[in-house]
């Protein structure tokens, strides 16, 4: 009995190893996953320090999500999530119609670069739509994907450049949270990541438009909004017309006219949630010699 019950604890830690093994074998295949799609798709470099599927629980987590910028510009990076929660079983993913009740993005960091002619987001934007417009090998039917509620929080974008109007070439701004309702496309099976990227893309930059920030081009604006149009589906879903034309407002006085992707959540209160009293983004030119100013249109 004594040996048998020796050779029960050795196999039970044995499984229990294995299990361990699989778990964490799982979330380092997912960072690979996410490695791979992000780096082919975006054509730059895509990751992440932790990939946790949540297999035994209802939601999924990324920490540290990184997209590099493309090569010539001068911030290593382009965009940084620092936390990103997606409430869902795994399972739903695999199904035709993914309906995933939360999306939280916490601590989103972006760089906007022009350097001559080029822009960073739109050179990104641009390498979407080359992998998209692919022939399509597929046989099966189109995903339906909605957030039911969609959260930004923590938003930070750093400019410079001639993107930048402004004395001394850059600026730091802060954007208040985002918070969207049923936000959603309906998209072929192997065009879904990218066309998720573009909407989230679009759902920052009408952000910007409806939070103006002093000394952005309007002009360089409006090209990474004609980047967008082009990603081919998106216009199937009557999304990308109307962000580019909000986007191609700021300065303009024309921001905040089109409401955007999705229903801005304004809870039992019945209002949305505000930065400061004027209602546009806090900036910091550090090369303005006034220091810290809020931005105007």
């Amino acid at each position: 009995m004594r040996k048998l019950g020796k050779i029960s604890a050795i196999v039970g830690c044995i499984l229990l190893l294995l299990i361990i093994v699989l778990y964490l074998s799982v979330d380092l295949l997912a960072r690979y996953a996410l490695y791979r799609a992000g780096t082919d798709l975006m054509g730059v470099n895509t990751t992440a320090s932790s990939v946790d599927l949540g297999i035994f629980r209802k939601s999924t987590t990324i920490t540290d999500l990184v997209i590099d910028n493309p090569e010539g510009f001068k911030q290593p990076k382009m965009l940084v999530v620092d936390n990103m929660y997606i409430e869902g079983r795994l399972g739903t993913f695999l199904s035709s119609n993914i309906q995933v009740p939360l999306v939280s993005l916490d601590g989103f960091t972006m760089d906007l670069e022009q350097i001559g002619d080029r822009i960073n987001v739109s050179e990104v934007v641009s390498n979407i739509s080359k992998e998209v417009d692919q022939p399509d090998d597929s046989s099966g039917g189109d995903v339906t994907l909605n957030i039911a509620r969609l959260e930004i929080k923590n938003i930070k974008l750093t400019a410079e450049g001639k993107i930048v109007s402004i004395a001394g070439g850059r600026l730091d701004a802060t954007l208040p949270k985002i918070e969207l309702a049923d936000v959603g496309t309906e998209s072929d099976p192997d065009k879904l990541l990218a066309h998720v990227i573009g909407i989230m893309v679009k759902i920052v930059l009408n952000h910007i438009a409806d939070n103006p920030i002093k000394g952005l081009s309007s002009a360089a604006i409006s090209q990474v909004g004609n980047a967008i149009e082009s990603i081919p589906g998106l216009k199937q879903v009557g999304l990308g017309k109307p962000i580019a034309e909000a986007v191609r407002g700021v300065g303009q006085g024309a921001a905040g006219a089109i409401s955007g992707i999705g229903d801005v959540i304004k809870g039992a209160t019945g209002h949305g949630s505000k930065s400061n009293t004027n209602g546009t983004a806090n900036t910091n030119g550090t090369g303005n010699a006034n220091g810290t100013s809020k931005g105007g249109s």
